[in-house]
């Protein structure tokens, strides 16, 4: 079966390009053919990509009967403008999906008591938010001061010097607090992390009490994915 898109907008948020209109996502939806409620699992792409990248993934869980839909998150997709916001503010990402969620709750038939997550890398860390992982609030906000390095970022070299020439220091800060909430959706019952990121920005203990299943996978090369295997 061939996914649908859909353009979902989440009247909760702003658009970062033009504010005065709702946050608009772009979503991808492979349905079901059980006629019962089915299980579903949402996916979340890498830093830069797109919902289509997990489509090697999407397609044999949709052929085992699963529902799958994926999001392009807004600033951070080849589909979207890339925005500093995008590639900074990690923490909308997880409220993305647990929008999407909202919305197949509303829209399809499901099983509400089986809903997994599965993210590739900057995704990784979206999954592990909707779990439990938590950022560290000092962290963040030594990063968005420049005090120290942000995560090596190809797509958008600049992205603090960027980040910085639209918001205050004081902005900063509120945002960074903004981000260090927790971001759990019980209703995500397991996890597939798929070569995680940022996780040295999150906060270990977070990582060490979440209770849902959570299977993660690497490349040989792979260093930053150690904190993770580490405290799961």
């Amino acid at each position: 079966m061939n996914p649908e898109t859909t353009h979902l907008l989440d009247h909760s948020r702003s658009s970062w390009s033009v504010p005065t209109e709702p946050r608009l996502l772009r979503t991808r939806i492979w349905r079901s053919s059980r006629s019962t409620p089915a299980p579903v699992v949402v996916l979340s792409h890498g830093t830069g990509g797109a919902g289509e990248d997990l489509d090697w993934l999407a397609k044999p869980l949709n052929d085992a009967g699963f529902l799958v839909a994926s999001v392009d998150h807004p600033g951070n997709s080849y589909n979207d403008e890339y925005l500093p916001e995008g590639f900074a503010f990690a923490w909308e990402r997880a409220r993305d999906i647990t929008f999407l969620i909202d919305h197949l709750v509303a829209e399809q038939n499901i099983d509400i008591t089986r809903v997994g997550a599965a993210g590739f890398s900057f995704g990784g860390y979206t999954v592990t938010a909707l779990l439990g992982g938590k950022i560290d609030v000092h962290l963040m906000e030594a990063m968005f001061h420049g005090q120290i390095p942000a995560p090596d970022v190809p797509e958008f070299p600049d992205l603090i010097k960027t980040l910085r020439s639209k918001y205050s220091d004081a902005e900063l800060t509120s945002l960074a607090e903004t981000g260090a909430r927790s971001l759990t959706d019980a209703r995500v019952r397991a996890g597939i992390l798929l070569a995680p990121a940022i996780g040295r920005l999150l906060i270990s203990e977070s990582l060490s009490q979440i209770s849902a299943p959570v299977l993660v996978r690497w490349g040989d090369a792979d260093e930053a994915v150690k904190f993770f295997t580490f405290y799961l």
